[in-house]
């Protein structure tokens, strides 16, 4: 039995007719014949009595309406309430994505269960333009990137990495290839480009990849060097993570607009702030 079904009886009981039934609900009156015939043999019961003026419910008839009306009307507010359940949507770089992001949004997911997420990856800049534009409720941006329509709730650090293939010397890393992202706007790309022109070369051999693991499964393959945040690092036998190079690490922000900051953003907050004191 399906819920359609008891729509379509429900549609012929309160018409008293199945033709007008059939007119308001936009089938031809053959389909509802069909499907009430349908109702009836898999309920093994006789549910309308067919005469001149119409249709007559049976006392089966009466109580299959009374129980469709329940059962609709519960499968109606179900709809509603999912339909109507409200999304977070967070903007967030690709590297916070695959680290951090998933075991705080674990945590908020237990907090808030009836809320939807969704999270988009993309560069600074556009994370920040999602934020002023209303197409993010919030964004993890660099400080740069923050506005003053824009109000901080919570901040972390990155500590960034440069790392080459194993065995790899400093003295050999700066003749290597630059492997980065191909968003020309990444913080993490200006960085290790910066590095290079620190050490005498202005211009390094470019590839670009799309992912961070495209990156990393680069890097061990000795096709160059990269730089990444140390949370998306996880053990790797065919890599070095140069901790010497003494790179500065970078403070991400947790932004909304000003005046903006509902349940939802708060409740991220304090998982953030909560996991820093961890």
């Amino acid at each position: 039995m399906e819920s359609q079904e008891l729509r379509i009886f429900r549609e012929v009981a309160r018409a008293g007719s199945i033709s007008k039934a059939a007119g308001q609900l936009g089938y031809v009156q053959s389909n509802v014949t069909a499907r009430i015939k349908k109702l009836e043999e898999e309920l093994n019961a006789v549910l309308l009595i067919r005469h001149s003026k119409g249709v007559t419910l049976t006392a089966e008839g009466e109580r299959l309406l009374i129980a469709s009306e329940d059962i609709l009307d519960r499968i109606d507010r179900a709809a509603a309430q999912i339909r109507d359940r409200k999304t977070f949507r967070i903007g967030a770089a690709h590297t916070l994505s695959i680290s951090r992001l998933p075991l705080w949004l674990t945590a908020f997911q237990e907090q808030l269960p009836e809320m939807n997420l969704s999270v988009v990856t993309d560069s600074q800049d556009h994370l920040a333009q999602y934020l002023a534009e209303g197409k993010a409720d919030c964004a993890f941006l660099e400080a740069q990137y923050v506005t003053e329509e824009m109000e901080t709730l919570a901040s972390f650090q990155e500590t960034l990495c440069i790392i080459a293939p194993f065995g790899c010397a400093e003295r050999e890393m700066i003749q290597m290839p630059a492997i980065v992202n191909k968003i020309a706007a990444c913080p993490y790309r200006a960085r290790l480009l910066a590095w290079f022109q620190s050490h005498g070369v202005p211009a390094p051999r470019i590839i670009e990849m799309d992912t961070v693991e495209a990156i990393i499964r680069s890097v061990e393959l000795g096709m160059g060097i990269s730089l990444l945040p140390a949370c998306v690092l996880s053990e790797r036998q065919n890599i070095v993570v140069t901790g010497e190079l003494k790179m500065d690490p970078v403070r991400i922000f947790l932004s909304v607009c000003k005046g903006s900051s509902g349940r939802a953003a708060e409740t991220l907050r304090e998982i953030i702030i909560n996991g820093a004191k961890s």
